[in-house]
């Protein structure tokens, strides 16, 4: 007994001072969290996850965020910073909820109906996003994201002229933001002006210059403009610094389709399907391939597929009825050509806003 007496002693004493040493602050901490009320504890974890947030551990800080909304239910904050967190890791739908409760808290916050467009413009629901931010620039002129994230959705919706100006007005606020220029680059490219096109991606790569992405967009521009050597070079570029870049070795095969390079442009194509088997655009490519090689059969097959994918393709159309055409089917062919006038003609209506 007189051990056990001397043992518990000893305990006794490290403990007071492991608590007035090295154990005090978290200590005190644990003993402020339990004594604090629900919204002092949600402050706690609030503050715990922006911190967890900055330094990259996701999984810690949704935590943190979660415990914050459990003891205040109304704390916009904590909704619009979990949200914002979740686009940054590309989980959008589950970011939405987070913003639409932020906004049900506080209908003025421009910052959240900013973000909200970011995650909608992700999701495709381009219309969404673009009433989302304009509303962020109702209650905030001043906000470049938002008129970056409004030049996207109207970019996406065929407002070429209308994403050109909204891409100016962020860049007048935000003068050196890269994403901005190459968006504005491939809106400038949609109506044909190919020139400032090249002039915005070649500043996005002056300010970005390891952005895969940039060198992409830059080749198409110089496709476009028939300088498919440099084209080339930007591609292979692009593919140095990303060697996954399905997007890039479907372009590529793209450019050397233009060029007659047509065994190249086959590799090219069949490399970003193996990479993206959902890309429809590297079918199309494909398909055309084969077809000028001689191979009409299994370009319809490839054209289909591009088809099943994306059933708005209106060239997929156009190269299945030319394939068709050279197998003898010119019912057929002529259906895919009706087909492709209607989805050509759709689209100019739905750029006019008709």
């Amino acid at each position: 007994m007189k051990n056990f007496g001397f043992v518990l002693a000893l305990i006794l004493v490290l403990l007071a001072a492991l608590l007035a040493g090295p154990l005090k602050k978290p200590y005190q901490e644990w003993q402020h969290y339990w004594t604090a009320t629900p919204k002092e504890k949600a402050k706690i974890h609030y503050s715990k996850g922006y911190k967890h947030g900055e330094d990259g551990h996701y999984q810690q800080a949704l935590y943190h965020y979660g415990r914050a909304i459990h003891f205040n239910p109304s704390l916009s904050s904590a909704y619009y910073n979990r949200g914002t967190l979740k686009n940054d890791y590309g989980h959008y739908k589950s970011a939405l909820e987070d913003f639409d409760k932020a906004i049900e808290i506080n209908p003025k916050d421009a910052s959240a109906y900013n973000n909200r467009a970011y995650s909608k413009n992700n999701l495709k629901d381009h219309q969404g996003a673009l009433e989302d931010a304009t509303k962020a620039l109702e209650l905030n002129d001043k906000n470049a994201s938002a008129y970056n994230n409004r030049g996207i959705a109207k970019e996406s919706l065929g407002d070429y002229v209308g994403a050109i100006e909204d891409y100016d007005k962020s860049l007048a606020l935000r003068p050196n933001y890269t994403r901005t220029y190459t968006n504005r680059g491939n809106a400038k490219a949609d109506i044909g002006d190919y020139k400032g096109a090249l002039a915005d991606h070649n500043k996005a790569l002056e300010l970005a210059p390891n952005n895969s992405g940039a060198y992409n967009n830059r080749a198409l521009v110089k496709d476009a403009l028939k300088d498919y050597m440099g084209a080339l070079e930007d591609y292979d570029h692009a593919l140095r610094l990303s060697p996954y870049y399905a997007g890039a070795y479907n372009n590529r095969g793209y450019t050397k389709n233009h060029m007659g390079d047509y065994q190249g442009a086959l590799e090219d194509t069949e490399k970003a399907i193996l990479i993206n088997p959902r890309l429809a655009e590297a079918y199309n490519n494909r398909g055309f391939a084969k077809a000028a090689l001689g191979d009409y059969s299994s370009a319809i097959e490839d054209y289909n597929h591009a088809i099943s994918l994306k059933e708005t393709l209106a060239e997929a159309y156009r190269y299945r009825a030319q394939a068709k055409e050279a197998l003898g089917d010119h019912n057929g062919a002529a259906e895919d050509f009706a087909k492709e006038k209607e989805l050509t003609k759709k689209k100019q209506r739905f750029a006019a806003g008709i």
